[in-house]
C-alpha cells in the first residue's frame, strides 16, 4: 500500500512537472504574449541614431525581416499586467465611443513620423512598438533635437513618396508654407473621432488638412492654502474685481502674511515664459474681439478689449514678489520656483509645466481664468490651446497613406494608442473616446466643458503671427519697465495682427 501511494505521488510529481516546462515553452513561443519589442535602427547613420530613433518593433519571431541596412535590437519590455483604473478609464467601450474597431491593415505599407515633441522621444517610439505588435504594420518615429524640427521640416518634407508619411504642423503658419505636402482628411476615420471640427486645421478652401495632435491648457494657478490662510476662498474670485481687491489686500498685508499675491512676471523677448504675458494673457483680448466678429480671423483689429490686459498686466507686476522695474531680469524659472516655495498665491502657467509644479498642482491649488474684465467672464473658462496638427504627406506611396491613417485610427480609439498618449504623455487630446490626464490645468478644462462653459481659445492667422508676438514682447516689456507707454501696445496688438 506504502509503494502504492509513493509511485501515484512520483506520477502525479512528474506531470505537474511536463505541465510547468509546456507552459514555459509556450510562453516563449507565443506570438501572442511577447514581453519585449525590437526597434529597427540604421547602421548607415551612427549620427543620426545619437540625436533620433527610428523604430519598427516586431512582436514575434515570424516577423518579417528587416529591410537591408537596418538591425533588430530589443528596447522595450511590456510585461503583461492588469489595467489599472486610469487605464481603463480609456478603454474604446467605455461609453464615450462606442464598440471597439476593427481595422483591416494594410501590412504592405510603412509608417514615417516626423515627432515634434522631443521631450516625449521614448514614449512615442513605445506608441509606435505598441501599434507595430497591434498591425504588423514598420513604423519608424525620428524626433530632431530641441529647437530644430522646423529645419528638419524645411529638409524632409520635399514633395515626395520619401518624405515623412505623418508630421506635425504648427498651425497656420507651417500650413501656409508646406500646405501643398498635406492629404486632405475630412472624410478620415480619425477625423470622424474629433470632439467637433474646431479641432482642425482648414485651407482657404475650407477642406481639413490637419487633426489636431493634442490640447493644452493654461490659466491662474492659485495655491489655495495660502489663500486660505489671507482669509480666501477660490469661490471669492469671479471676475477680474474680484481678483484685483483679492491681490491688492494680499499686498498690503505682505508682511504680515509672509507671501505675496503673485509670483514674478517675466517679460524681456528671448528669456523662459516671455510668451506668458505678450501671447498668452493677449490672446484673451483678442478671443473677446474675434467672437464679436464670428471669429474671422482675417479681420483688421481694433484693440476693443486691450485695456484689459493693460489692466491685467498692471495687477500682476504691481503685486509681486518683485518690483515693477526688475520684471525684465526674472524668467519663468525664478516664477515657478517662488510659487514652489509659497511665496506667492497665484501664477500664471499651463499644462506643459504640470511635473514641474507638482508638488503644489497635486495637492493645494486650482486654476482660474486669466480674469480681465471682459463682458460676462463670470462664464468664462480658463485658457485652451491646440497648437500642433497631424498631417499626412499626400505624395506618398498608395499603401504608405493608407498604413498611415489606420495609425492615426487606432491612435483614437485603440485602448492602448489612448492610454499611452493621456496616461504615460499626459496630454489631453480632443477625441471622443479621450479621458482627461492627471493634470489639474486639463482637469479644470475638461469639467469646465462638461459644465457647458467655454473655454477661451487660441486663434492664429496666416502670415505674420509671430511678428505680431514678438511685437507685442518688445512693446510689454518697455511698458513694463516704464520706457514705453501702452500705446505703443495698443498699436503693436492692432496693425501687426
Amino acid at each position: 500500500m506504502v509503494a502504492a501511494v509513493v509511485i501515484a505521488a512520483l506520477v502525479i510529481l512528474a506531470a505537474g512537472l511536463i505541465i510547468k516546462l509546456r507552459h514555459q515553452n509556450s510562453a516563449t513561443d507565443s506570438t501572442d504574449s511577447s514581453d519585449s519589442t525590437v526597434v529597427v535602427v540604421p547602421e548607415s547613420d551612427s549620427s543620426a541614431e545619437d540625436e533620433n530613433t527610428d523604430s519598427d518593433s516586431g512582436e514575434d519571431s515570424d516577423t518579417d525581416d528587416p529591410e537591408p541596412g537596418y538591425t533588430e535590437i530589443d528596447l522595450i519590455d511590456h510585461p503583461e499586467t492588469e489595467p489599472s483604473d486610469e487605464e481603463e478609464a480609456v478603454q474604446p467601450d467605455s461609453g464615450q465611443g462606442g464598440e471597439p474597431v476593427q481595422i483591416d491593415y494594410n501590412t504592405r505599407g510603412t509608417v514615417r513620423i516626423l515627432n515634434k515633441k522631443e521631450d516625449k522621444e521614448l514614449e512615442f517610439e513605445q506608441l509606435a512598438s505598441r501599434f507595430h505588435q497591434e498591425s504588423g504594420i514598420k513604423v519608424t518615429v525620428e524626433t530632431p533635437e530641441k529647437g530644430k524640427y522646423s529645419d528638419t521640416l524645411q529638409e524632409k518634407l520635399t514633395g515626395t513618396e520619401y518624405d515623412p508619411t505623418l508630421f506635425m504642423l504648427g498651425g497656420l503658419n507651417d500650413f501656409e508654407q508646406y500646405g501643398f505636402e498635406c492629404l486632405e482628411l475630412g472624410g478620415t476615420a480619425a477625423a470622424q473621432e474629433l470632439e467637433d471640427e474646431t479641432y482642425t486645421l482648414k485651407g482657404a478652401n475650407g477642406k481639413i488638412y490637419g487633426l489636431a495632435c493634442i490640447v493644452e491648457a493654461y490659466g491662474l494657478a492659485v495655491n489655495t492654502r495660502l489663500l486660505e490662510k489671507a482669509g480666501y476662498q477660490i469661490s471669492d474670485i469671479q471676475s477680474f474685481s474680484d481678483l484685483k481687491r483679492v491681490a491688492e489686500d494680499i499686498t498690503a498685508r505682505k508682511k504680515e502674511l509672509g507671501f505675496s499675491a503673485f509670483t514674478a512676471p517675466s517679460v524681456s523677448p528671448g528669456v523662459s515664459g516671455d510668451y506668458r504675458f505678450a501671447e498668452h494673457a493677449a490672446d484673451v483680448p483678442l478671443y473677446y474681439e474675434l467672437k464679436d466678429n464670428d471669429f474671422n480671423v482675417g479681420m483688421t483689429l481694433r484693440g476693443t478689449y486691450t485695456d484689459g490686459l493693460r489692466d491685467y498686466i498692471d495687477l500682476y507686476l504691481d503685486n509681486a514678489t518683485i518690483l515693477r522695474g526688475e520684471a525684465s531680469a526674472r524668467t519663468l524659472k525664478d516664477a515657478q520656483e517662488e510659487f514652489l516655495l509659497g511665496k506667492a498665491v497665484f501664477h500664471q502657467d499651463g499644462s506643459w509645466n504640470t511635473d514641474v509644479l507638482r508638488s503644489v498642482l497635486d495637492y493645494e491649488a486650482a486654476v482660474i481664468p486669466l480674469y480681465m474684465g471682459m463682458p460676462g467672464e463670470e462664464n468664462q473658462g480658463i485658457n485652451e490651446t491646440f497648437t500642433y496638427f497631424w498631417c499626412v504627406n499626400k505624395y506618398a506611396k498608395e499603401d504608405d497613406i493608407e498604413a498611415t491613417l489606420q495609425f492615426l485610427q487606432w491612435l483614437v480609439t485603440s485602448e492602448e494608442g489612448l492610454r499611452i498618449m493621456t496616461k504615460d504623455m499626459g496630454f489631453q487630446i480632443p477625441y471622443k473616446r479621450a479621458k482627461a490626464p492627471d493634470d489639474i490645468f486639463m482637469k479644470t478644462l475638461s469639467h469646465e466643458k462638461e459644465q457647458g462653459i467655454e473655454p477661451v481659445r487660441q486663434y492664429y492667422k496666416y502670415g505674420n503671427y509671430s511678428s505680431w508676438v514678438n511685437s507685442l514682447k518688445n512693446t510689454i516689456r518697455d511698458y513694463a519697465d516704464g520706457s514705453g507707454n501702452w500705446d505703443a501696445v495698443r498699436e503693436a496688438f492692432t496693425s501687426l495682427w
